[in-house]
């Protein structure tokens, strides 16, 4: 819109001034009596003031016209440079073709598959809702999508559903066939290449070593430690009390009655997969001397009074039930 701007006067005018009937020569005022004259020269300054008003008001409606004109001629501008810029956006906007749109969201989806199968995880009942507008051109048929700038309501958005489980399998790996190594300190040779066997391992060099304070032929030493992870038939090197040299330092012994040798095997706790001098120590201090007493007890004791896991306790007293068998 444009137009011609009304003229502005800065002229003020002034406050109407008392009106004499003597400036009108054409009146002869001597004729008139004072009330007639006095009513003659109020209603000419009453009508002096009432035009004084109204060029003031026009003067400020034209001060207002073209302050308007001058925000409406500013917000033309705005709209023809918003015009430019949408154009240009429809230009610019990519079209890409159907094929290339799913190609690339099979990519994405194949990239998290990818790092979440790592984690063992995985993706399944992938669904896409896909909202673009289709156009025709020299080209073919091409897809709109909308660009970063544009405004859009949610339910105009394109939808991909998936869901993530668990996967079924444990993680392949070089340690998923790794044996944990039994605790053999303080059980005798035989009881180890058992609990060995039983664990899949073997028993690999063993030595002998002076050690008054072990039953002879007590393993003293183990090597890798206890607990430790060992590939499938890994040899577990073992250091045993020597036997001659335990037999001469109890020789001042022999008043005191002792069972069996040959017991010690099957009735210690020690004879139990997982039961170190530790473990053992704890047990006899609450009253358990044996694989008897142990095979009677209530696994969650056990697990209390070793200090050690329910699982583990569990595993303790099955042992010892299967021994007495």
């Amino acid at each position: 819109m444009s137009g011609k701007k009304f003229p502005t006067d800065d002229r003020r005018y002034v406050s109407a001034r008392s009106f004499q009937l003597e400036e009108i020569p054409q009146v002869e005022t001597k004729k008139l009596e004072t009330i007639e004259r006095a009513a003659i020269e109020r209603a000419v300054s009453e009508r002096e003031a009432i035009i004084q008003n109204l060029q003031t008001d026009v003067l400020e409606i034209r001060g207002e016209r073209n302050a308007l004109e001058s925000q409406l001629s500013r917000l033309e501008s705005e709209r023809d440079d918003l015009r430019d810029r949408i154009q240009q956006l429809e230009v610019e906007r990519p079209k890409l073709e159907p094929k290339t749109v799913f190609s690339n969201l099979g990519s994405a989806v194949g990239d998290v598959r990818t790092e979440l199968d790592a984690a063992n995880y995985t993706i399944d009942d992938v669904a896409f809702s896909l909202k673009a507008n289709v156009i025709q051109d020299n080209d073919g048929i091409r897809l709109h999508l909308p660009s970063l700038d544009e405004r859009f309501a949610s339910e105009n958005l394109s939808e991909i559903s998936f869901r993530v489980r668990a996967g079924d399998s444990e993680p392949e790996g070089p340690e998923a066939d790794y044996s944990e190594v039994p605790d053999l300190l303080g059980t005798d040779l035989e009881t180890a290449r058992g609990r060995l066997n039983r664990a899949g391992l073997s028993v690999g060099e063993v030595t002998t070593v002076e050690d008054a304070t072990s039953p002879p032929n007590a393993v003293v030493d183990q090597f890798p430690e206890p607990y430790a992870l060992a590939p499938p038939e890994a040899p577990v090197d073992l250091t045993v009390a020597d036997e001659r040299h335990v037999e001469d330092a109890d020789s001042d012994a022999d008043s005191e009655p002792t069972e069996p040798t040959e017991k010690q095997p099957s009735e210690s706790l020690e004879a139990i997969d997982g039961i170190g001098p530790t473990y053992a120590e704890r047990l006899r201090d609450a009253g358990v001397a044996g694989v008897a007493a142990l095979a009677e007890m209530d696994p969650k004791a056990v697990a209390e009074i070793a200090n050690t896991s329910n699982s583990r306790a569990e595993s303790w007293v099955e042992q010892a039930r299967s021994m007495l068998t």
